[in-house]
């Protein structure tokens, strides 16, 4: 047996299955994080975003799920997944590195709809991380009362923790802002 309830549901309709947010830059919380190994036998970690903000209205609480590979041609995309949400700081040695430690923590992504298996669907962009504070994105809407939420947490980068980071160009990123909330906690259904 199963426990269900429908508290949150209006109709039928209501109920869509996968449904992931619309193309465009959010605003989001990585709310999961797990390593495992590909269908082809690579090791990867799988990731779970949810969204807060963002450029198209309406996707908020949103989910969408990217496969971090571990390849060596997936490098780039690794450290910059790392940089932004504060696992690694420019100029840092080699190290191990936990995924899941970034669970909590906001930064912006792009979603963008890519043809699968001859179907369209929604993905992260392969290079579509930011942090909050990263002045390329400094257009995308975010969640003001999530960034606050995150500001009363601190900041272990040194920063303020609210993602309002300096003005920067947007050839360089701003510093990873630290923005810790609760996985599947307060900010789950925004």
């Amino acid at each position: 047996m199963v426990v269900l309830g429908a508290q949150n549901v209006q109709s039928e309709d209501d109920l869509q299955g996968f449904n992931s947010p619309l193309p465009g830059r959010y605003h989001a919380i990585l709310k999961d994080a797990q390593e495992n190994v590909s269908k082809a036998g690579n090791p990867q970690c799988q990731v779970e975003f949810e969204v807060l903000a963002g450029t198209m209205p309406g996707q908020e609480g949103k989910t969408i799920t990217a496969w971090l590979s571990y390849s060596e041609k997936a490098q780039d995309q690794l450290i910059r997944f790392a940089i932004v949400t504060g696992l690694l700081k420019p100029g840092d040695a080699n190290r191990e590195i936990d995924f899941t430690q970034a669970v909590g923590r906001q930064l912006v992504i792009e979603v963008e709809e890519r043809e699968y298996e001859g179907k369209k669907k929604a993905s992260v962009a392969y290079m579509g991380f930011w942090s909050v504070g990263n002045q390329e994105v400094a257009e995308v809407p975010k969640n003001e009362q999530a960034l606050a939420y995150a500001a009363g947490q601190g900041n272990a980068s040194g920063g303020n923790g609210s993602g309002a980071q300096p003005q920067q160009q947007a050839t360089s990123p701003a510093p990873p802002v630290q923005t810790d909330a609760p996985a599947g906690g307060k900010w789950a259904n925004i």
